[in-house]
Order: structure tokens, then sequence, then C-alpha cells
């Protein structure tokens, strides 16, 4: 038997209630509940309520530039005076793509003709009839989930308010404005750009990132406005769903599931609702009458789980009369105290399995179900350590108490319009993320806070989220009205996020206290100027003390947590690193390495989709129209030049840059992995693209995954053994990282070669490690010898691939002419190749159009020595002669390499 005891209080105006129910559940099993996607403005869950909603999202909508002559000046001809059809959830930008305005962004030099979109105003109209049934309730609201971003609505005329976030839904009282019949909604946006210019003369510029718009002078996506990976698309629009709410009453405006503790014996959930009232009769509107003495609001809680698990709480509670209720609704709050023993905790993947609860909390006055809200939660508890320790102090993860070292990468919007990406799109991502064996992604600060969809998946996934609040690379202005927008959308945010257990830390925002402690920022701000500070140690953590104080907070991203020690001490707190690349890494020891990067060309097949065929050149155009990196491609050039020779055509210059990159994020994630317990976590910037581009992503814009996503997949399996030189010396030296709940005892077996495949040395060694640690293991330069001729030697773990190891850089490698034999095996519209080596092969790849729709990209990293083979499924077909021209090796750019 499971006993459930919850306590209950509801205070309203001048009404509270407590109660104590106890409840007894005969199955403490938990059944899994499915994820139900919500656009509900204020729950990230289901609601389930006789609440009468219309959704306008299919109405007829339109969109129209508006503003005077010189306004519109910019604008074609055409864009002056017509109406276009439009679509909600939407933006401008797509809406004008559809009507044939202006081509996609993301091909070829479209971004540059489409500047002008952003510098004038749009009006938004939307027609619609009104269902009858909506005016027999008290109140009637038009709910806007997201309003990008500067916009007054009018409702037939006349205004029913502003908007001025793009980060938080929005809420209209109609009433006296909607008609029975035929209505009109008219929404006008104004041009972000006019409007941040606007402010930045009101309030006084401050730096900002980059050569990229004052994007700190409003509250929308700051990458919009340009990044060093992304075009410049400040849009507009109705961005997220809208819809009519007529509803009477009562109605739960947000609930917040909170874990206070969650042991293997017993889990406390604390369920916050966040309830308003309404008039009980609006005379104008509503012919609803209460009885005299109306049946009393019972608030119930029920809890779903494994194997038929349930209880519910059930608790009446006292709201006022309808004399007294004739002031606009007022918030108040229930709160639900559960106990539940034997709990089926939630685990990030890798430390245990992902079982979710179903809650639902409903509001009834007596057969009639007034308001109901239910989600999928998690039983587990968030923590971050940062105690001191013989280092500094530790910065680790905590779930149910146990030190988790995070895996993963940073996270970035999934394409240039919201709107646009889809559920299964996001699915898809962070389904090639859990398959690379990473258990973290980060949603980075310039951006926007990400559809549920999102959280859902990484929910059953088992991926933590590390969020951050939307403050990137800047110095913010503290003035009016900045403050109550910015706690507005962290109210909201933190109550819609407070379901998921994936989410485990909230994150002041990204590199501003760094830009303003050491990029000279500080001295650039004008006397008396504010800058953010504010936000990320005041604000933002007193409304998580508020709302969830059950999740850690972190005052931004780099942070040594104080503002009197060095951002980037390694000693304390996360680190990025930007001032190291390849074996440098080894120079640093991070607590927590949150950045560290390098970048690499999309695939050929995506960039190939975006530009024309005689732009797929090296320095053509359109390939430095897409890097946006302050001296990008110089750092790319200077890198290949050190360590390979300069490629001859497109598709080498591909193959090198992504080599480099792969080698280089191998380095870096192994050395953070090889220093686990000190260092905890590594995040790679980034997983992903907005577009088809030169930038730090592991996977392109089209999902196809770079050779950078196959390093990351070596480096974060569960066992690994792995080879770093170490000191100026370049000493060889064994690691092995276990990062399983279990000992592992193994036997490693290392060999020196020369690259015509002679074993000159060969050794073993027997190596037991504890679970969830690393340690240097093994000198392997005095168990195999120091090389005798480095040019042509390298040295390896068998059965790690990925771990050999050259002591010099592949331009002075004297590798031999490749030489390779290959067999073709159609498979439906694939083609099966094996590749088998008649030389040694170093990082032998296929690139180019033979890689067109090939989920893994077909690299094979490390030596092939003379008669091993490398299987790929590559596709569509292709012919022999193709494939022959198509494969790529490191060999190639050796010392005699020609």
């Amino acid at each position: 038997m499971l006993p459930l005891i919850a306590s209950v209080y509801l205070p309203f105006v001048d009404a509270l209630c407590t109660s104590f129910v106890t409840v007894t559940a005969d199955n403490p099993r938990a059944l899994l509940a499915d994820i139900r996607h919500s656009s509900v403005a204020d729950v990230p869950c289901r609601l389930e309520s006789p609440m009468m909603r219309q959704v306008l999202d299919h109405a007829e909508w339109t969109v129209q530039a508006v503003g005077d002559q010189a306004d519109l000046a910019d604008a074609p001809p055409r864009c002056r005076s017509r109406r276009f059809d439009a679509r909600v959830p939407g933006c401008v930008h797509l809406d004008l793509m559809r009507a044939g305005v202006i081509g996609d962004p993301c091909i070829a030099f479209n971004e540059r003709r489409q500047f002008w979109v952003g510098k004038i105003d749009w009006e938004y109209r939307c027609r619609f009839n009104a269902r009858p049934g909506l005016f027999s309730h008290d109140r009637l609201d038009l709910v806007c989930d997201g309003l990008d971003t500067i916009a007054s609505l009018s409702l037939n005329g006349a205004p029913i308010g502003d908007a001025a976030n793009m980060f938080h839904p929005h809420r209209f009282d109609v009433a006296r404005s909607l008609t029975a019949g035929q209505n009109e909604l008219v929404i006008r946006f104004r041009s972000p750009l006019k409007h941040i210019r606007a402010e930045e003369a009101r309030l006084g510029s401050r730096p900002v990132n980059g050569d990229w718009d004052p994007y700190i002078f409003i509250r929308k996506a700051a990458c919009n406005f340009g990044w060093d990976w992304g075009p410049k698309v400040p849009t507009a629009g109705v961005w997220r769903s809208v819809r009519l709410e007529a509803w009477s009453d009562v109605r739960i405006a947000s609930v917040r599931p909170l874990v206070r503790a969650a042991s293997s014996r017993l889990a406390v959930l604390d369920v916050v609702a966040d309830v308003e009232h309404a008039p009980v009769q609006q005379p104008h509107r509503s012919s609803r009458r209460l009885p005299s003495a109306p049946d009393p609001v019972v608030a119930e809680v029920s809890l779903q789980g494994p194997a038929g698990f349930s209880s519910l709480t059930s608790v009446p509670l006292r709201v006022p009369s309808a004399v007294q209720v004739t002031t606009p609704s007022v918030p108040a709050q229930l709160i639900a105290s559960i106990k539940i023993k034997q709990p089926h905790r939630w685990w990030p993947v890798g430390h245990g399995e992902q079982p979710l609860y179903k809650l639902t909390v409903r509001l009834r006055r007596g057969k009639r179900i007034i308001d109901a809200s239910s989600a999928n939660i998690g039983l587990r508890t968030a923590s971050l350590d940062t105690r001191p320790d013989a280092h500094g102090s530790r910065f680790q993860f905590k779930i149910n108490g146990k030190p988790i070292f995070c895996k993963g990468a940073n996270w970035i919007p999934d394409g240039l319009f919201a709107p646009a990406i889809t559920p299964r799109q996001l699915k898809a991502r962070i389904g090639q993320a859990a398959e690379a064996g990473m258990n973290m992604l980060r949603v980075w600060g310039g951006g926007y806070y990400e559809d549920e969809a999102f959280y859902r998946e990484c929910d059953r996934r088992g991926i933590m989220v590390w969020q951050d609040f939307m403050f990137a690379c800047a110095m913010y202005p503290q003035e009016p009205p900045y403050p109550a927008l910015i706690e507005q959308e962290a109210r909201h945010n933190v109550s819609r996020l407070s379901a998921h257990p994936s989410v485990v830390l909230w994150c002041g925002g990204n590199e501003c206290i760094w830009g303003y402690q050491r990029w000279g920022w500080r001295q650039r701000l004008k006397p008396g100027q504010t800058w953010g500070k504010a936000y990320y140690l005041k604000l933002l953590p007193m409304v998580l003390e508020e709302l969830d104080p059950t999740r850690p907070y972190w005052p931004n991203s780099p942070w040594s947590g104080s503002m009197r020690r060095n951002v980037l001490d390694e000693n304390h707190g996360d680190r990025h690193t930007w001032d190291a690349q390849f074996d440098a890494y080894r120079d640093t020891n991070p607590r927590f390495l949150s950045e560290f990067g390098r970048q690499a060309p999309a695939n050929i097949p995506t960039l190939a989709s975006a530009l024309p065929a005689k732009q797929l050149q090296i320095d053509s155009e359109a390939m430095t129209h897409r890097q946006r990196a302050t001296g990008g491609n110089a750092l790319m050039y200077a890198a290949i030049g050190d360590q390979l020779r300069q490629p001859r055509d497109f598709e080498e210059w591909t193959y090198a840059s992504q080599l480099l990159q792969a080698r280089a994020l191998r380095i870096g994630l192994e050395w953070a992995r090889a220093n686990q317990p000190r260092c905890m976590g590594v995040l790679p910037w980034q997983l992903n693209d907005c577009w088809p581009a030169l930038s730090w992503s592991l996977i392109d814009s089209a999902g196809r995954p770079k050779p950078a996503m196959l390093a990351a997949r070596d480096a974060f399996v569960p066992r690994l053994a792995m080879i770093h030189l170490i000191g100026p010396e370049r000493r060889a030296v064994a690691y092995v990282a276990n990062d399983t709940d279990a000992v592992w005892a193994t036997t490693l077996m290392a060999r020196r070669v020369n690259t015509t495949g002679e074993v000159l040395s060969l050794s073993r060694k027997n190596v037991r490690i504890g679970a969830r640690r690393a340690q240097a293991c093994w000198d392997l330069q005095k168990a195999l010898g120091a090389p005798g001729d480095p040019s042509t030697e390298y040295i390896e773990l068998v059965g790690y691939p990925a771990s050999a190891t050259f002591f010099v850089p592949d331009v002075q490698v004297r590798y031999p002419t490749p030489r390779w034999k290959q067999t073709i095996q159609p498979s439906g519209n694939r083609v099966n190749v094996e590749i088998i080596a008649g030389t040694a092969l170093r990082d032998l790849a296929i690139v180019g159009s033979a890689c067109e729709g090939v989920k893994r990209p077909p690299w094979r990293f490390g030596v092939m020595l003379p008669g091993e083979r490398a299987r790929f499924q590559i596709g569509p077909r292709e012919s022999g002669a193709t494939i022959q021209n198509a494969v790529r090796c490191a060999n190639q750019f050796g010392m005699h390499a020609t």
C-alpha cells in the first residue's frame, strides 16, 4: 500500500481554506504517459475543461506593409499597397516567400535582397466569425501565444492592448469589443530596426558583440539581427498560435510541479497552481447567474504512474460570491504537497530510465469541471555542486544526489524562422544528439525559449537541458520598461518549463559578464550606464527563488562564481575556451567546459542545395558570404597550412576543413573526459545550424551530420581508452574513462607502427578503473619506446581506431601513396561500398554528392592497415568511377603528396 499525503490551500481575495487529505493507492508502479503537444499560453500541458476556445490560426489572415511613402521607399513597388495572404503561426518573411516577393534567405544571395523587410511596419488582419457560445461566459480573452515583437492590437476598431516581448504570451480582455458574427482583428507590428534605433537614441548606445544591430533594445531573438554563424533576418509576425478563450468563475493560469526530494524510498512533490477568478457577471455580456448557495469549488490533484498507480486528492474550496467579485481577476495559489513511497525516478540517459507520471489538476463546481490542466512529469531532484575543493571549487551537476558527467553540446535555433521548425525536426535533431551519446543540451541565450516539443523529447530521451535566459554577448539596459518586460518573461518561462524533468539549470545568459570584465566593455560604458548586472545577480534569482527554488541558478556563462574573480578562472565555474585549438586544449583544465569549437563548412550536398554550382569554390563570393565569423576564413586557412598542405579543389578543402574540425573536437572532448572528476562536463559549440554555412556546428542545417559528430560519438562512448600527448615534450600517455556504474577491468594493447603497416613495438597492460572516473594509466613512450622516425610512425590502442596518434602534423608525415580496392553492391536506392586498403590509409572518407541522403558520414577515422576493410552505405546510386573519385584520405596531404 502506498500512502500519499497532500495538503492543499487556495487563498482568494478574502477566502482561505486549508485541508489535509490522505489517499492510499494499491499499486506503486508507474504507467508511462504520452506527452501531448499544447499551444496553450499559460501552461505547458493539455487543458481538458469546458472552457470554450476558438482557435484563429486557420481564419482568414492577411499581411500588408504600412506607413507613409518615405517609410515604404525600400519596399518593392508591389509591396507598397498590396495585401498578401498570411499564415499563423508564421512571420512576414515566410508570407512574402510564399507570395514570391522575396526568395529564401538560405539560397544564394537572397539575404541581401530582403534587408528592407525589417525596416518597415507590417499589419496583420484576421477576419473571423465568433462562435455564439463564447458569449455565455464571464470572461472573453484573446490569447496570443507569441507576438514578434512590438505590436499594437485592435478588435473591430477598438484598441485592446500592446505587446513588447516575443518570449511570452499575451492575454487581452475583448469582452467589450467582440461581437456576434464577423469580427476583424488587426495587429500592427513596428519595424524592429526602427524600434531599436529609437531606443538606442533614447537610452544611449552600449557595447554589442559583432557588427550586428543593437538587439539589446528589444526582447526578441538576438540572432535575428545577425550572428557569427547566421544571417540578418529581423522578423515580425504572429509566430505562435492565436485563439479566443471564454471562461467563467475560475481558471488555472499555470501549474508548477516542484520536486522537493526524490530518494529511492520517498519523493516529495509540491504542486503549485496559479489560479485566477473572473467577475461572476458582466451585465453587458453574460446572463449567467450563480444560485444563491452554489456548490463549492473543489480542487482535485491526481497523479498516475506505472502499472496502474493512481492517487487522487479532493479538497473543497471557498471562492468569493457573485457580489464580491466585481473587480478584475486576482491570482491565487493552490498547493498540494504529495509524498510518494518508492518512486520511479527520472534519470539522465546512461544513468537510469526516464519514467513519467501524469499529473492532473482539476477545478470542479458540483459535477461541472470548471478548468483542468495535465502534464507529464518526472520525479527527480537537480542540484549544482559548487563546494570548495583542493583545486578551487566544484562545478558538477547532481541528479537525485548523484554526480553526472555532462556530455553534450550547445543548441541554437534549428532554422531561420521559428514557426517553420516542426516538432518532427526537433525530435530528429535531439535523437541525433542522443545517438551520439550526449546527455545534455544547452539552450543558448541568443535565440528563444524552445517549443514544448523540444523539452518533451528531452524528457523522453533523458537529455538534460541547461536553459539560458535570453541574454547574449552584450550590455543590456536596466531602464524602464526593460525590468518589467524581463520579469514577466522570466515568470512565464520558469512556470512553463517547471513540469519538465529535463530542465536542470537556469543560467542568466551568455558571455555578458565576460564581455563586461574582459572585453573592454566596462571602459566603453558611459558613467552611470547600466549593463544588465541587476538582471543576472538580483532579478532572475529572485524570480526563481519565488517560483522554482528546486532548480539551480548560474548567473552567466562563463562565470567563475564571483565578480572579483577572472571569469575564465579554470579552477572555478564553467569556462569558454576560445583561446586555444588542437593540442593547446590540453594546456587548460577547466571544471566544466561549456563552449569550445572549430569551424568547418556544411556538407557538400547541403551547400549544393543553396548555391549555384559555379559558386562551389573555396573563395567564391557565395562561400565568403556564408562566413560570418571575424577572420574566420583566415583562421581556417592558417590551420590547414599548419597541419596539411593547401587543398587543390573544393572537395579537398571541404574534406580538410571537416577533418580538422573533427580532430580538434576529439582532442577537446577526450581531454575533458580524461580529467573527470576535476572536470565534470563538456559542451562543444555548437550542435546544430540554421542555414547552409561555414560554422562550428556538428550537424548542418539540412540535418546532415558532419564528421565532427562522429568524433563526438566516439569520444562519448561510456568506456573510452585514449592517448594524449602531454607537456612540451609531447609524451604519449594512455588514459581511460569509465562513465558507468560498474568497475571496468580490461587489458589494453598498444602498438607503435610505421606508415607501411609494419608493427615496430607491441605492449599490453591490465587496467582497472572505478565507476564514473577517469585516470592516466600508462606511459606509452616507456612501454613502446620513442619513435625512431616521427615522420613515418604513429601509436595506437588496438580496438580504438580513433586513438591513432602521430607525432608530427600530416604535412610532415611521409605517407605512402594511397591505394585501395572497392566493391559496390546496390541496395535499393542506396549503394553498399566496401573499401579494402592496399596501403596504410589514414582518416578515409567518401565526399561530395555521393553523400547525399546519407544519415551517417562515410568516414573511417584512424589508420587502416593493408588488407583492412571499411564499409559504408551511400546514395543515391553512384557509379564505381564516381565513388573512386570521391574517396579522400589524409595521405593526400602528407609530406610528398602532390
